[in-house]
């Protein structure tokens, strides 16, 4: 069967078996790749028998590219010019002498036809080569930043230079001459370099530090800032790093290497002390990572940054935020750390420890009278004082200072304003008597005369104190193992601590309650009165809100014929569980939570409604209204009542405003003329409880008053000689002045009768009418 025919077929071209035509395949396979070049060279000798030239016996197309013209037949003196062909002669010649190989790169340029050749000769100084071209040293031209070899200019038009590796090799009496195009090769060099001396001069003139350590700690390389950073010559090669190391921190060292050797790749950190050649000791920090894996670097790279400024700065920056600025005593951030701490330390000691807390009396009277500045003096002064006393030896022996005393740590702060704080830990937990000796130490130190400025003022101060022992100790959810000092270290901690300053200001307002100048502890039944009246205060809040307030209407009595002329309305609460509470309960909390103002606007405005309401019911009726010190001291108070009258639709004739004796102070020509104010918009002033404080009767003639209200004390003591004068001359001197009288606290017929006969206009009391519901007032009624 014929053999199919096609290209599967085809006759194959017999291999060359002659070496004579092996040369011109081999010539032409290099002359069709564009990155080898050969060129084989026969030495022509001169007359002399020395090498003169050499002959281009073959040629794959590189030295034909180069000469421009068919190179084979042709000398190298032939083809190129002077200097080239000198040069290239000399070192062919000098490759058949010594029998070794030659190696250069040269620099040629690619035409923009894409010929290469060889670079002209540059018309510069001396005539000098470009870099790179023969019959110049060999070197290669630095390509751009790309890699790609520079333009040049060559007769006007742009080329771009390549770079061949010529190779010289002797065979058998001829110069064989390999080219190779190694322009990206060399680039990639030149890149290479330039990266690397990049590097070096980044890390040599880094402000860090750089050491890469073995893992064994032993220094590989280290930058020149390791020896700024000592001071001097840094670990040699092959030391170990640790001797620069202060002994305390060489296992933060080693735990740094450490960590960093567990996760290859993560970057550690840690802060040491290292030691300079001066012996100085500086701060470090030290951030290490593993680079063991890689050749380059082959082990833990570690960069050292000197942090002493910072640290020190840090430190500073802290300690200014635990100082009050003022006296330079540790602030109140400071004191609830440490009494945080206190906890902790009480727990794991099995010791007690007692909180003071402390504040000027009458401090806001200084600041009035003296100004703030004299205050602050003050409180200077007194800071000073308590530093000195409470230091421990000034502490006085055992039996003085009180059991468990002269152990204490005793520190003191300043929460603001004029509070300050004692904190005495390490108390003898058994001991009973410490907290009171501590008190009395503190109040001795603090109470006192003091000079300020030109005036020396007699101080006193009121104390609250509170003692932790650690039975007192309550950690929810503490297992068996857990330490519960630990607990109390984290928000259980903290909420003992904020637990045991709000008892301290507990029984610091308890003292001042009981009148000042003295100290209070705090006990359990003092917590119960404090919870009560929180609960209070917050009940306070609902019931303002939700209407439980009201107004109980007092009957005010007109003596000489006994008719019911006027009432006085007085605030309520009608509590869900405790019924009907007096204001006496509750407007002292009141004041302590900021709600009297508020108390007060609903209790002037329900009052101006009743008003409004009995005056379009022609019903003959004086409403006493009381007026709060925090609304006096308001500038706009006589519009707002007068526009809160208008809205009702009152007539402000027959309203009356009372106002306590004991809101009358220093400022009496400011407070007269704001009640003008108010009786110039038609409403009545009256002057409550006059007579129960410090009465001056300056007031009389400087304060615009239309009514006295003479106070409960009076009618209580009216069989009493002395008060009978004396309530008969302030009726007279009423009298004389055109001021209404108003006994009040009547409860008797004989009370009755006495101010009756004394002359005393009207008349107020529980024998007259308690107060009670709107519906059981009757104008002109007699209450009996």
């Amino acid at each position: 069967m014929p053999e199919a025919s096609g290209p599967a077929t085809a006759a194959l071209p017999v291999p060359a078996t002659d070496p004579a035509d092996l040369l011109p395949a081999l010539l032409a396979a290099l002359h069709r790749d564009d990155r080898e070049r050969v060129t084989l060279l026969r030495p022509v000798p001169g007359l002399d028998g020395c090498v003169r030239d050499f002959l281009v016996v073959a040629d794959s197309g590189g030295t034909d590219g180069l000469a421009g013209t068919p190179s084979v037949g042709r000398t190298l003196r032939e083809l190129f010019g002077e200097a080239v062909a000198d040069r290239v002669v000399a070192l062919n010649r000098k490759v058949l002498v010594t029998g070794r190989p030659q190696r250069e790169d040269l620099l040629l340029a690619l035409d923009a036809d894409g010929t290469l050749r060889t670079p002209p000769r540059p018309a510069g100084p001396g005539g000098a080569d470009l870099p790179g071209v023969p019959g110049s040293r060999p070197e290669v031209a630095d390509p751009d930043p790309r890699g790609v070899p520079p333009a040049l200019a060559l007769g006007g038009r742009a080329v771009r230079h390549r770079v061949a590796e010529m190779s010289h090799l002797p065979v058998a009496g001829l110069v064989v001459v390999l080219w190779r195009d190694v322009t990206d090769e060399r680039a990639a060099d030149v890149m290479r370099r330039r990266r690397e001396e990049r590097h070096r001069l980044l890390l040599e003139h880094a402000a860090d530090a750089i050491v890469v350590l073995t893992p064994e700690g032993t220094v590989d390389w280290s930058s020149a800032a390791l020896a700024e950073l000592l001071g001097g010559p840094g670990p040699a090669a092959g030391a170990t790093f640790a001797r620069v190391v202060l002994d305390d921190d060489r296992a933060v060292l080693e735990d740094l290497l450490v960590r960093a050797q567990v996760a290859p790749g993560d970057r550690v950190a840690a802060e040491l002390r290292v030691v300079r050649t001066s012996g100085e000791v500086r701060w470090v920090q030290a951030v290490a990572r593993d680079w063991g894996a890689e050749p380059a670097v082959g082990g833990v790279a570690v960069a050292l940054r000197d942090v002493t400024a910072h640290r020190a700065a840090t430190r500073r920056l802290e300690h200014l935020a635990l100082e009050d600025a003022l006296t330079g005593l540790p602030n109140r951030r400071w004191f609830t750390r440490t009494l945080r701490e206190a906890v902790v330390r009480s727990t794991r000691e099995g010791t007690a420890f007692a909180v003071v807390v402390l504040d000027v009396d009458d401090f806001k009277v200084v600041n009035d009278s003296l100004g703030h500045a004299a205050g602050d003096l003050l409180l200077v002064e007194m800071a000073s004082r308590l530093v000195t006393a409470l230091r421990p030896e000034h502490a006085g022996p055992r039996a003085a200072a009180g059991p468990g005393a002269a152990a204490a740590d005793v520190a003191v702060a300043r929460l603001g304003g004029d509070e300050f704080v004692v904190v005495a830990q390490g108390l003898d937990a058994a001991a009973e008597g410490a907290e009171r000796a501590l008190a009395d130490r503190v109040a001795a130190a603090a109470t006192g005369r003091y000079r300020i400025g030109p005036v020396a003022s007699h101080v006193t101060v009121s104390l609250g104190v509170v003692t932790h022992r650690p039975a007192d100790d309550a950690v929810p959810d503490a297992g068996a193992d857990d330490d519960p000092a630990l607990a109390l270290d984290g928000p259980g901690g903290s909420r003992r601590a904020e637990e045991l300053l709000a008892q301290a200001d507990a029984a610091l307002y308890e003292a001042k309650r009981l009148g000042r100048a003295r100290s209070a502890p705090f006990t359990r039944e003092l917590g119960t009165r404090v919870q009560y009246r929180l609960d209070l205060g917050s009940q306070l809040h609902h019931a303002l809100e939700h209407g439980q307030l009201e107004l109980a209407w007092q009957p005010i009595v007109r003596l000489r014929d006994r008719r019911v002329v006027a009432a006085e309305a007085l605030l309520r609460w009608r509590h869900p569980l405790r019924g009907l509470v007096p204001a006496g309960e509750f407007l002292p909390l009141a004041g302590e939570v900021g709600l009297v103002p508020a108390l007060s606007q609903w209790a002037v405005d329900a009052a101006l409604a009743q008003a409004a309401r009995w005056q379009a019911d022609g019903t003959d009726l004086e409403v006493f209204i009381n007026l709060a010190a925090v609304q006096l001291a308001v500038p706009e108070l006589d519009r707002e009542l007068a526009a809160l009258a208008a809205w009702h639709g009152v007539d402000p004739h027959g309203i009356f405003f009372e106002l306590s004796e004991e809101v009358l102070g220093t400022d009496v020509p400011g407070l007269g003329d704001r009640l003008r104010r108010k009786r110039e918009r038609g409403f009545s002033i009256a002057l409550d409880d006059f007579g129960a404080g410090n009465t001056a009767l300056t007031w009389l003639r400087r304060m615009p008053v239309d009514v006295l209200k003479l106070d409960r004390s009076f009618a209580s003591s009216v069989d009493e000689e002395r008060t009978r004068v004396v309530v008969a001359a302030i009726l007279r001197l009423a009298r004389e002045l055109g001021v209404r009288t108003i006994a009040e606290g009547v409860e008797t017929d004989a009370q009755l009768a006495f101010f009756a006969d004394a002359g005393c206009d009207d008349a107020q009391g529980y024998l007259l009418g308690r107060p009670g519901p709107v519906t059981a007032l009757r104008a002109g009624a007699t209450p009996r």
